[in-house]
């Protein structure tokens, strides 16, 4: 009284199963603007959740037909390109990302002001213990001064949702003077992913439209 097949069958879902088309979104705020308007009349906060990570954000329906799949309504994906960490640069790029790809803080001026008063030319020896660099600059004609490099270093790397507060990070700033200066930063390992899926959470379980929502991280 069983059937059974040597190959694999599967029932085709009726038209009103099929898949809901996904809305590609780049920006929590359109996220809280389309769950707002609710115009494809597919949101209801009983029967939906949210699912936060550092770089993406999903919109989720709850199961539904035989297989008891999962419809992806919305995927918001931030676009911040990564930040090249361990790579070399020269200084003046440095400076560039410093000021472009990082939000303000008293670790960044504090680089931003060494690599500022320092010149290839300046540097007569230079000392390096793994953690921290130490080099001889000149002052002067006749005098020698000694100068820190700044590490390791706290900064706050934009590559999260522009709408939170970046993620805080320790880093180590490195200086190699090779035909002109290079510098460098290395990521000392640190959960910032976890913050940030966690400050996104936060930030729209306080929007309004989504008050009610399961929002998760």
């Amino acid at each position: 009284g069983v059937s059974y097949s040597n190959a694999k069958l599967c029932n085709l879902p009726p038209p009103e199963l099929f898949n809901f088309p996904t809305v590609h979104l780049c920006s929590l705020d359109s996220l809280v603007q389309y769950v707002a308007d609710n115009r494809d009349n597919v949101i209801d906060s009983d029967k939906v959740h949210i699912h936060c990570k550092h770089n993406a954000v999903d919109l989720l329906s709850e199961p539904h037909g035989e297989q008891r799949i999962r419809d992806l309504l919305v995927r918001v994906d931030d676009s911040a390109p990564p930040y090249g960490f361990g790579n070399l640069q020269d200084l003046e790029g440095f400076r560039i990302s410093l000021l472009t790809a990082f939000e303000d803080s008293q670790d960044r001026a504090e680089i931003l002001k060494f690599i500022s008063n320092i010149k290839d030319e300046a540097i007569a020896t230079s000392t390096d213990d793994g953690v921290s660099q130490t080099s001889t600059v000149r002052a002067g004609l006749a005098t020698l001064a000694q100068a820190k490099i700044p590490s390791p270093v706290r900064l706050r790397p934009i590559r999260t949702f522009i709408e939170v507060e970046q993620p805080e990070g320790i880093f180590l700033f490195r200086m190699k003077s090779d035909k002109g200066l290079w510098c460098s930063l290395h990521e000392i390992h640190t959960n910032w992913k976890r913050q940030a899926a966690i400050s996104v959470k936060e930030y729209l379980e306080n929007q309004v439209p989504l008050k009610g929502f399961t929002i998760l991280a």
